[in-house]
């Protein structure tokens, strides 16, 4: 998951500052603030509700992403992303949930995200999520998803 996205022209990481539309290029149901809270955490409920019309104002230092929510000058949410630049992209630290008791219950949910630009000026966020459950039996979850979001002015 940590490996650069296949098949994308990437720029320099440094070009991750900048507002961006909330709305997903490639899928009418994501939003750049639900991507990026989700890698933030696994508690959906507490997500500010934030309009697909809104402006997402990035900012990126050597360890981790300031993430501003805009609507016009008013500022509706705010996060911090800590994590690490590889290379071409942006790494925030994997968000691990973790529920051990012995011999009875046991579950590990884990997600983690890799953000790029590529040379359109697209912001790419790839993301996967791995779950394990064991009561008695055991089974898992396994999930991957890439959005792309535009850059606005």
């Amino acid at each position: 998951m940590h490996e650069t996205p296949a098949n994308q022209d990437l720029i320099s990481v440094n070009a991750i500052n900048g507002n961006y539309a909330n709305q997903s290029v490639t899928d009418t149901l994501s939003t750049l603030w639900h991507e990026l809270y989700e890698s933030f955490s696994f508690r959906e409920d507490t997500a500010k509700q934030v309009t697909r019309n809104s402006t997402i104002h990035l900012t990126l230092n050597q360890k981790s992403l300031i993430v501003l929510a805009k609507e016009g000058d008013r500022i509706v949410g705010e996060l911090e992303l800590k994590g690490k630049i590889k290379g071409d992209y942006f790494c925030p630290n994997r968000n691990l949930f973790l529920v051990p008791i012995p011999f009875l219950f046991f579950r590990q949910r884990e997600r983690r995200v890799v953000i790029a630009v590529t040379t359109e000026n697209q912001l790419i966020v790839n993301q996967g999520l791995e779950e394990f459950l064991w009561v008695i039996m055991a089974g898992g979850y396994d999930s991957r998803s890439s959005d792309r979001f535009g850059k606005t002015e």
